[in-house]
């Protein structure tokens, strides 16, 4: 590559006639960015949800829609709380560590990240009526945490070749230098201007070399994430003839998500001028948007039968989105700094419906057993946007319908009363795969152990739920292995409440 008469005409060219075209164009990037970011992964980050509660409902897997008296049944069934005989309060909190087992030919790593979520709290207050056939009602305001994004991988391996300037270089292959941030304002351009990728003949516009090609080469990849998924939700429960529980409820969803991801290489043969370079994602999101949802319980002599409707949620999401990328070269030690345009997307993103059953049979005063089914048909999710052409929008839509698919989510749970004041609790669920992508995150399965102590009007419980799940991929779209990861979500929950 002439690297010496590419520095020259670029810096008269480039940074006069194309920094006068990248600020004409920023306006229009800032809203097509998002054409290499938007697809149907954004619609199933946010229809996937991991509802917590309580300690008692964490403890028992989530198997709460045919149980009641209890803040953590507002997500699953508010006919719950139409089993309420007093008033109640109670808060949770738990200490988490997100993390994961990665494998990437013959390396592999494990890393974590700690943290304190809120998966909990409420009020529920029980008035006596006044009708034959009610005898009272519950009016209960609570939060519940859907989502905890919090979550850390590493990835990192040796190879013999494979770089992913490679890539670079082929998608820029035809496309003038000066059109390269009408091309790929995300990654190719900022390549170019990292000297990641070069023209083979600075008289021949439009054939690029990358800057590595044919030799070792260390790879890796480092993911974090943070935030969270909630739902502010007001339930209204009540009892017709003390056998038939009926509960309405209305949530309003708030997303907060901050991702980082880092993807590296260095390790090159001693004789590239390149020795190391970055490039690093970084997505911001916040959204918000409501629900409603209604249920029953119908209770025989020791069985209790539940069922329970949640619509999808109709989400408004803001979606920031930037890319950097850095290089070191033995021939420019200070090395290159290029960032893309910031990517500003505001889009919609309709969640799908809800339905579950459940069934729970009380063993005298020694135990309750609890099940549950839920399904999903995450295919019925939609997407929505003005930032983008009517055609692209249909595009991601028809992804949806395309890689994801039904799913069904089973919980069950045992809670054994061990003495007049003790409760011990265990649990687990399993949610089979929503996507047909073997690169998504995949089925998931979730255990838990927990026990509770109450006496008067008080209460206290804790419980340790740990979430599993794997996915599969590669570092970039064409390096020569693929990964694998081991993704856990560890979760110790403590719950203390008052009754009044």
């Amino acid at each position: 590559m002439a690297k010496s008469k590419r520095l020259s005409f670029r810096s008269r060219a480039h940074t006069a006639a194309a920094t006068l075209a990248l600020l004409l164009l920023a306006p229009l990037a800032s809203e097509c960015g998002g054409l290499w970011a938007q697809n149907y992964t954004d619609v199933l980050r946010y229809s996937r949800v991991d509802p917590l509660g309580s300690s008692r409902s964490i403890g028992l897997g989530g198997a709460m829609t045919a149980l009641g008296a209890d803040l953590g049944t507002m997500w699953s069934n508010p006919a719950g709380l139409g089993m309420y005989r007093q008033s109640d309060f109670s808060l949770s909190l738990s200490l988490g560590a997100g993390g994961a087992k990665t494998q990437a030919l013959d390396e592999s790593s494990i890393d974590a990240t700690p943290h304190v979520i809120l998966p909990q709290f409420g009020l529920a207050l029980t008035y006596p009526l006044t009708l034959a056939d009610f005898e009272h009602a519950t009016l209960a305001v609570g939060y519940t945490k859907l989502n905890d994004f919090h979550e850390r991988a590493f990835w990192t391996a040796e190879a013999e070749g494979g770089s992913m300037t490679e890539e670079f270089a082929g998608g820029a292959q035809g496309t003038g230098w000066q059109s390269l941030f009408n091309l790929d304002a995300y990654y190719i351009e900022p390549a170019w201007n990292a000297y990641l990728i070069d023209l083979v003949d600075p008289d021949v516009d439009g054939v690029y070399a990358p800057a590595y090609t044919d030799g070792p080469v260390t790879h890796a990849l480092r993911r974090e994430s943070k935030g969270q998924m909630g739902e502010t939700t007001i339930a209204l429960g009540t009892t017709y003839r003390k056998r038939l529980h009926m509960g309405l409820s209305i949530g309003f969803t708030s997303v907060d998500l901050v991702r980082e991801e880092l993807y590296k290489e260095n390790g090159f043969a001693e004789t590239s001028d390149l020795q190391e370079w970055t490039i690093k994602d970084e997505l911001e999101v916040s959204g918000a948007g409501m629900h409603w949802g209604a249920g029953f319980i119908y209770q025989f002599q020791g069985l209790r039968i539940g069922a329970s409707y949640r619509s999808g949620e109709r989400l408004k999401i803001d979606d920031y989105y930037q890319v950097t990328v850095h290089s070191m070269l033995t021939s420019v030690p200070s090395g290159y700094n290029s960032e893309s345009p910031l990517s500003y997307i505001q889009y919609k993103v309709r969640t799908p419906r809800r339905y579950s059953l459940g069934a729970a049979w009380t063993l005298g005063k020694v135990a309750v057993v609890s099940m549950d089914w839920q399904g999903v048909n995450f295919a019925r999710a939609s997407f929505s946007t003005n930032d983008f052409a009517q055609n692209y929008v249909d595009g991601i839509n028809n992804e949806v319908q395309e890689m994801l698919q039904h799913a069904n989510i089973l919980r069950a749970g045992l809670e054994i009363r061990a003495t007049e004041f003790w409760r011990v609790r265990a649990g687990g669920g399993y949610e089979s795969a929503p996507s047909i992508n073997a690169t998504d995150e995949g089925e998931r399965a979730w255990a838990s152990l927990g026990c509770g102590y109450r006496k008067d009007n008080w209460y206290v419980s804790g419980n340790y739920r740990h979430r599993m799940s794997s996915e599969e991929g590669r570092m970039f779209a064409s390096a020569p292995y693929e990964t694998s990861a081991q993704l856990g979500l560890g979760l110790l929950t403590v719950t203390g409440g008052v009754r009044f």
